[in-house]
């Protein structure tokens, strides 16, 4: 397929070495921990609002009525994350701060609407998995995700795969895929048991329960906790534009060095392929289509508001 393709280029453009040759020239366009006298002029990507102040760009996604990763945002997001690929962009920002626009919700989840037919492999997942391989696989640049919502599935992937997450007090995430017979394939799974363990990814994941903040700077699902959304903002923007001074070769060598820890490719396409093959089967699908029912087809509704409390409605 034409994505395909064109994403296997971009993947190949990654190596470590240009990087960091690139990374030698934006080194003297650091950032300070002062803020400008008035805020930067947004800019984006659709339902991407972007606001850059030296090295730092914050990225608000931004797409009514609860941050469906769906095609738009899919596509916004990937085309956003290309940019940052060394080579694309004279001087990428060292660090991206992904924050929401909704209270409510961070990224709800994927759209469902995509596995209700007889193709799984649409352009939205395609794009969905090269997201999350980019987040990692760009070393040049850091990403931080500020979550003070709900981030299911798609949300928590992103978020769990970006380098560092910071928890305000709406955080609400988790896995609900365990309902429709598949599971958290899209780098979830692997990258789970790395941040709390196996066997508390195997209670988050099985149960398909959410987690409060408190809870995820417990046993590292986040960095830190904050109990209001100034403070946690605040602390984002401080710990992004500490790191956005110092020189990008070795933001770039120390994040290439700790992604030797990450799952190979190889398991990442198995989960993905078992998970894929799982949520072909006609029941399966059936879970997928009452969802859609029950949320008003992934509307601000109580059935989506309520999750993951509501998911047991599935079955009833």
């Amino acid at each position: 397929m034409r994505f395909s393709k064109q994403y296997g280029r971009v993947l190949s453009s990654l190596a470590f070495f240009t990087c960091v040759q690139t990374s030698l020239g934006s080194d003297l366009a650091g950032s300070t921990l002062s803020s400008p006298s008035a805020p930067p002029a947004p800019t984006g990507y659709g339902t991407l609002i972007l606001r850059t102040n030296g090295s730092v760009t914050r990225a608000t996604i931004s797409n009514p009525p609860i941050n469906l990763f769906d095609y738009k945002l899919a596509t916004d997001m990937y085309n956003f994350l290309t940019s940052l690929i060394p080579g694309n962009s004279p001087n990428p920002p060292k660090v991206v701060i992904f924050d929401s626009a909704d209270p409510d919700f961070y990224i709800a989840h994927l759209d469902k609407s995509i596995f209700a037919g007889d193709a799984p492999a649409t352009p939205t997942f395609q794009m969905y998995v090269a997201c999350t391989e980019l987040l990692w696989n760009i070393t040049s640049t850091i990403f931080i995700a500020e979550v003070n919502g709900q981030g299911f599935d798609a949300g928590n992937e992103l978020l769990v795969q970006m380098d560092m997450r910071y928890a305000g007090p709406k955080l609400r995430v988790g896995a609900t895929e365990i309902a429709f017979g598949i599971t958290h394939a899209v780098g979830g799974l692997q990258f789970m048991n790395k941040l709390i363990n196996r066997g508390r990814a195997m209670e988050y994941i099985l149960s398909g329960n959410n987690i409060d903040g408190p809870a995820a700077e417990a046993m590292g699902w986040a960095n830190h906790y904050y109990d209001n959304a100034e403070d946690l903002k605040n602390a984002v923007d401080h710990i992004a534009h500490r790191v956005a001074l110092f020189p990008r070769s070795g933001i770039n060598a120390t994040k290439f060095g700790l992604n030797a820890n990450n799952p190979t490719a190889a398991v990442l396409a198995q989960d993905r392929a078992i998970s894929e093959a799982l949520g072909a089967m006609p029941q399966n699908k059936a879970h997928e289509l009452k969802f859609l029912q029950l949320s008003q087809n992934q509307t601000r509704s109580p059935f989506e508001l309520g999750l993951d409390d509501t998911l047991v409605e599935l079955f009833k």
